[in-house]
């Protein structure tokens, strides 16, 4: 679908960072817990290791983020646009603008953080955009939205 809309496609990588100091000889534990679980979206609380959104694409919210504005869990919208920076030769995505269905303005979205624990006591910090892909929904999703 993202290839059919004809825009430059964004991929997001999740910037991850270690929390917890931790010794050398505990380090190559440490990165062996954690590339067990980077690919395990619920211990990341629902957060994607990689994204891939453009302009004109058709995104949902994933969690709460103002509920008295209406940006709930489920809230669909459009991928109006990306703010960048470049860094030498990589072009880093900071936010996102969307155009919530069910409100007016255009929206910045930024990432959002969520820590986890990959050994006792050792906590890495996962950053990501709260948004997934859209085009089509379950049936268990949309209940209860006003479609």
């Amino acid at each position: 679908m993202l290839n059919q809309i004809s825009t430059d496609i964004h991929r997001l990588t999740a910037i991850n960072t270690l929390d917890t100091i931790v010794s050398c000889q505990l380090m190559k534990k440490v990165q062996q817990a954690y590339d067990k679980s980077e690919e395990d979206v619920t211990r990341t609380t629902g957060l994607e290791k990689q994204l891939q959104q453009c302009v004109g694409c058709k995104v949902m919210l994933k969690r709460n983020e103002n509920t008295k504005a209406g940006l709930v869990n489920g809230s669909l919208s459009t991928v109006t646009g990306f703010n960048t920076t470049t860094q030498g030769n990589t072009t880093v995505v900071n936010s996102m603008t969307v155009k919530f269905d069910k409100i007016y303005a255009i929206v910045n979205v930024e990432r959002d953080s969520a820590s986890f624990e990959v050994l006792k006591s050792v906590y890495y910090t996962h950053k990501q955009f709260l948004l997934m892909l859209a085009f089509a929904i379950t049936i268990h999703k949309s209940q209860g939205l006003s479609l």
